[in-house]
């Protein structure tokens, strides 16, 4: 800083760090002798610097180191650089040493020196004394490895409770400033916490603070909150929000279709205590919702988008709902609520590219959870997912596009968690559904479409079934082969060919406008 260069010692792990800054600045151009020692008690004031065999003095920028301190970064140790730092730009490090026990002055003194310190003097009594105990006296060091051993306990205990990063308020708010054309370098009058006294004026009621914005968005008083959530609800019931950009309701969003409805719908929302499940039940037994949405009906052709909602909207199953649906129809989907994330099927090298480690692909129960339980690693989303429409999470996606592309038709015939379903639910639909190919075909439609298939439907899978049935006579290693996708094994009480041919219809129907859209 102005001109000398300063320096500082970190450790970062999720959430906390040490950070000293030495008061003294380094001579640029100048070898400098610097040692690091800590006494391992995770606190900032364990930790002592060395320039050029004397004491440094330093300054406190952070002590909130808790639980374990290995691990979670690029590596082990580092020096001269940080995890995606541009490192000690124009300097270098040589001679590098680590030890095993904390050193005082006395060794740096000696390492920088490269000669014994002989001399007690009044001075540096207490750093002989230091030096004694821990590299001589055998009782001290019996104690200080028994100090390790229960403090690597304590973080073991700690380590094993989750714990998730906070924020907190500053002691002293920073001042903000409007900036001129969003400019930081041109400040104008300083701005104090506020909010729109359009929608609610921020009263003194509400503290200046995080806490006091989330109260004055869940006010009874506040229409805003209320508004936006039951928008959201909307869609999951119709597929349209009574405000279309349901990620923007002020000026540059769409108008609601009908507002008093949204009005009444956030009205009701408050005064029934947020109650999310009563709104939902509420709106999916509305006569609106049970419209019919085939069909020629008045008002297709006035209202292309139905956002009058003449009559039933259909619209494709998202990402999740057609992964749990099909689970769900074969019998696989675990539905216990709560516990971990899972890792189900996915390519193996998906994680390589961008962290160079290998995707831990789950077993069991983990394959099958809903999901709502699957890990998310946003450089290495699912893939599945992306094909059919999911958001990446990387940024907020308040509104999904929704596509139609060949490449959902292939993930639905060819990933092994939709080929599992199908083989799952063709094993389901032969030993529930009846004793001929007609009955299994009815029984499997009925679990994926929730509906009887047409005559016409029934003719194609019963034609389908004959087809596949005479190839994998043909070709039975092909019937082995496919049902041997996934992890769970297929029922050996059932004819292998039967099973197969079974199988590829189920995947059909899986595929089918049937399964995957909502009418």
């Amino acid at each position: 800083e102005d001109g000398h260069p300063s320096w500082s010692l970190i450790h970062f792990w999720p959430g906390n760090a040490i950070r000293i800054r030495a008061d003294e600045p380094i001579v640029a151009g100048e070898w400098t002798h610097i040692m690091v020692s800590h006494d391992g008690s995770a606190l900032a004031s364990g930790l002592n610097m060395y320039v050029n065999g004397k004491h440094s003095q330093s300054s406190v920028v952070r002590d909130s180191l808790t639980r374990s301190i290995t691990g979670g970064g690029p590596g082990d140790l580092t020096i001269g650089s940080r995890f995606r730092d541009r490192g000690l730009k124009n300097g270098q490090v040589d001679e590098v040493s680590v030890y095993a026990r904390a050193l005082g002055s006395l060794e740096a003194e000696r390492l920088y020196t490269g000669s014994p310190v002989r001399s007690i003097s009044e001075t540096n009594r207490n750093e002989w004394a230091k030096h004694h105990l821990s590299a001589h006296d055998e009782e001290y060091r019996a104690a200080s490895a028994a100090l390790r051993e229960r403090r690597a306990e304590l973080a073991q205990v700690l380590d094993s409770v989750p714990q998730i990063m906070t924020m907190s308020e500053m002691d002293q708010p920073r001042q903000t400033y409007r900036l001129e054309r969003g400019r930081y370098d041109q400040r104008r009058e300083p701005v104090d916490p506020g909010t729109p006294k359009a929608i609610m004026p921020f009263t003194e009621e509400f503290p200046p603070n995080r806490l006091g914005l989330a109260r004055w968005l869940t006010s009874e008083r506040n229409p805003l909150a209320a508004r936006v959530a039951v928008n959201r609800l909307w869609i999951l019931a119709f597929g349209r929000g009574i405000v279309e950009t349901t990620e923007d309701f002020g000026n540059q969003g769409t108008p609601p279709s009908h507002p008093e409805l949204l009005d009444q719908l956030a009205i009701d929302f408050i005064e029934s205590g947020w109650n999310v499940k009563a709104m939902l039940k509420r709106m999916l037994m509305s006569s609106t919702y049970r419209q019919v949405s085939g069909g020629d009906l008045d008002g297709g052709e006035n209202d292309p988008e139905n956002s009058l909602l003449a009559r039933g909207n259909f619209r494709r199953l998202s990402a999740e709902m057609i992964r749990d649906h099909a689970l769900s129809a074969s019998g696989l989907l675990v539905e216990r609520t709560g516990g971990p994330s899972v890792h189900p099927y996915q390519p193996s090298g998906l994680w390589k590219e961008k962290s160079g480690q290998v995707y831990p692909q789950g077993k069991g129960e983990a394959l099958y959870r809903r999901s709502l339980y699957t890990f998310w690693k946003r450089t290495s989303p699912p893939p599945s997912m992306m094909i059919l429409d999911a958001a990446k999470r990387d940024v907020c996606v308040a509104r999904r596009q929704e596509t139609s592309t060949p490449l959902q038709a292939l993930l639905l015939l060819n990933d092994p968690q939709y080929v599992e379903a199908a083989r799952s639910l063709a094993e389901r639909a032969m030993s529930e559904g009846g004793a001929v190919p007609r009955e299994w075909i009815h029984h499997a439609f009925r679990l994926l479409a929730t509906r009887n298939p047409t005559r016409e439907e029934m003719q194609v899978l019963i034609s389908l079934h004959e087809q596949q049935l005479d190839a994998f006579e043909q070709n039975p290693d092909d019937a082995r082969e496919l049902l041997s996708i996934g992890d769970t094994t297929h029922d050996e009480g059932l004819d292998p060919v039967d099973l197969a041919a079974m199988t590829t219809v189920c995947s059909t129907i899986l595929n089918s406008d049937a399964a995957i859209m909502r009418r």
